[in-house]
């Protein structure tokens, strides 16, 4: 087997095989909540979560080896869909809760979003291990640059989110000249940096290819010469 092709490490995906299946368990269960338990029938509710399931159900193959030829986009496509439909079921949801009985308070979907959305940055993440350990010293210097770029880019988009009076106040006691100033370099630092660590995450992931002796890219193993014909 080539490097791309050699399953992940049997504690890995064990770990990916827990989340699945407690992923899948979830869904199902509200699916039956909504489906049977409500006041009446959620369909949204149930169409996303029927989603969260079949993508689970790849996940968990992908722990008895299947889906190999692409590893990190397989377990990438099942973090993806896992985040992303429990962050719409969420805005979906009237006040984010799950109303069983109209006459009683509702069900808060808000820890489970965030539950889901945490198990799916960590199958990101081992999606990420996939593809790096192909050519750890040269995508693990590439990474590790990008990420030094990307951390003063966090930091601005953490302060113009969870405290953005506290931002515009700075600005507003500068004098106008100051702050123009300032805003113009800031974000021409800040446009920098994404893009130098953008490039280097991106370099990083590109390492992990396998070059074929013709100089052509590949996922898989070579295919085995054919046996002479006796």
């Amino acid at each position: 087997m080539s490097p791309i092709t050699t399953p992940l490490p049997k504690l890995v995906r064990i770990l990916v095989g827990v989340l699945c299946v407690a992923i899948a368990t979830s869904a199902l269960a509200i699916i039956v909540i909504a489906a049977a338990l409500a006041h009446s029938p959620a369909w949204i509710l149930i169409g996303f979560e029927s989603v969260v399931v079949i993508s689970a159900i790849c996940g968990v193959l992908f722990c008895f080896n299947r889906f190999q030829e692409g590893q990190g986009l397989a377990l990438l496509c099942t973090a993806g869909t896992v985040a992303f439909a429990a962050f719409c079921v969420w805005l979906s949801l009237a006040n984010h809760e799950m109303i069983l009985d109209p006459s009683k308070p509702g069900v808060s979907f808000t820890p489970i979003a965030l539950a889901r959305i945490a198990a799916g940055v960590l199958l990101a993440i081992i999606a990420s291990y996939a593809v790096l350990r192909r050519d750890p010293r040269r995508s693990g210097g590439l990474l590790i640059r990008g990420v030094i770029a990307l951390i003063p880019v966090g930091a601005v988009l953490i302060v113009a989110v969870l405290f953005p009076t506290t931002a515009r106040n700075a600005m507003s006691v500068m004098p106008g000249w100051l702050g123009a100033t300032l805003a113009f370099v800031g974000g021409i630092v800040v446009l920098t940096l994404l893009s130098v660590g953008l490039h280097c995450i991106i370099r990083a992931f590109e390492a992990g290819r396998l070059e074929t002796p013709d100089g052509s890219v590949t996922g898989t193993d070579p295919p085995l010469a054919s046996k002479p014909a006796t």
